[in-house]
């Protein structure tokens, strides 16, 4: 009750684990008999946690997945060079075939906060069996959580990153 209260889950389940690391493993691990993988692709990031990416890289080795990559855009103006977050670029790579996209709340690389909300309906205007899986291990300590506002399908968060609990 707590936790539903907490992030506002209405609809969703809720499992617990030691770490967001152990709980994506079990996840991805889970994703060959819940999730429609074949003849498809994922969607990862450059800027996230390790953990959001090592467990899909072997998913996709396994299962003879594509792995897309939404990597930063670095502009350079002049002698100074810019990284920035490209939602664009991510839609970019979202078809038919994309079964899972995998992103950070937070970048772990910038400190940017994701529109999570915004990305998820567009990811889903594109195709709308698209699953896609937030890393909050950096956002739910200093923000609110909303996932029902969110409409994700997978948000992971670290109880012992904010609560000292494990």
């Amino acid at each position: 009750y707590t936790v539903n209260t907490l992030f506002n889950n209405k609809n969703g389940k809720i499992i617990y684990g030691n770490s967001c690391t152990q709980i994506i493993y079990n996840l991805v691990n889970s994703f060959e008999k819940t999730l429609n993988i074949k003849n498809s692709n994922i969607v990862l990031s450059n800027f996230t946690h390790e953990s959001c990416i090592t467990p899909f890289e072997r998913l996709a080795n396994k299962n003879d997945i594509a792995i897309k990559w939404w990597t930063i855009k670095k502009d350079k103006t002049d002698n100074n060079i810019n990284y920035n977050i490209d939602y664009n670029n991510l839609l970019e790579k979202i078809d038919n075939n994309t079964s899972l996209v995998v992103i950070p709340h937070v970048s772990n690389v910038l400190g940017n906060i994701l529109d999570i909300k915004n990305i998820i309906k567009d990811i889903k205007k594109i195709n709308k069996n698209t699953k896609v899986l937030v890393d909050g291990v950096a956002y739910f300590p200093h923000r609110l959580l909303d996932v029902n506002d969110l409409n994700v399908d997978y948000y992971v968060v670290s109880f012992y990153k904010f609560c000292g609990l494990r």
